[in-house]
């Protein structure tokens, strides 16, 4: 028998102002628990059922893979962006041309995890970004600052790999061309380094 594995996701922003304080900007939606593994869903609802007789914001979402591929194009668009620009999610996407450059980077995702996860996110890139990121982001999530721009800050190593790098790599895997991302995904690297190698 194997150990059951479950996955979960938050629309959550959390800032560390300092070592000892640390500000949520803006929760958006309980954590959302489910399996990718074909785990037994009974073993995760009594501990989501315990949760929610507490404090904690939890659901149980079968299927959650859905929810895990709009987080990863949530992420996609912000993240790596704010870690370059230093603007904050709302900066994001009112700025004329870091609008222009998520779109493009939504784009890419969407097709991507179109070809990888035969999953439909969003139509596109345009429609994602006018319909559904900017009404999310404004005003809900609009000063918060990506977590990845923290990283960078704070001089850790980021998650670029497992978003825009991610990315670029699927679009290999199936011949789709990821400009976008892959420059993101460069710029967050020299950023990362601060250095040439």
């Amino acid at each position: 028998p194997g150990v059951p594995v479950f996955s979960s996701i938050m629309m959550i922003g959390i800032e560390r102002r300092s070592p000892i304080h640390v500000n949520v900007n803006v929760q958006a939606s309980p954590i959302r628990v489910g399996t990718l593994y074909a785990s037994a869903p009974e073993l995760m609802r009594d501990a989501v059922q315990r949760g929610q007789a507490g404090f904690l914001p939890i659901t149980y979402e079968h299927p959650v893979e859905p929810a895990i591929l709009n987080k990863f194009l949530f992420n996609t668009c912000l993240n790596a962006i704010g870690a370059i620009t230093r603007m904050t999610y709302g900066e994001l996407v009112i700025n004329v041309h870091t609008r222009h450059l998520i779109k493009q980077v939504a784009d890419e995702t969407i097709r991507v995890v179109r070809a990888e996860r035969q999953a439909e996110v969003a139509a596109d890139g345009d429609s994602y970004v006018e319909q559904t990121l900017t009404p999310f982001v404004l005003p809900k999530a609009a000063a918060h600052r990506s977590s990845m721009l923290q990283d960078v800050e704070a001089g850790r190593r980021t998650e670029i790999d497992y978003l825009n790098g991610a990315v670029v790599r699927m679009g290999q895997r199936h011949g789709i061309a990821t400009p976008a991302n892959d420059v993101v995904a460069s710029l967050v690297r020299a950023r990362e380094t601060g250095s040439s190698t």
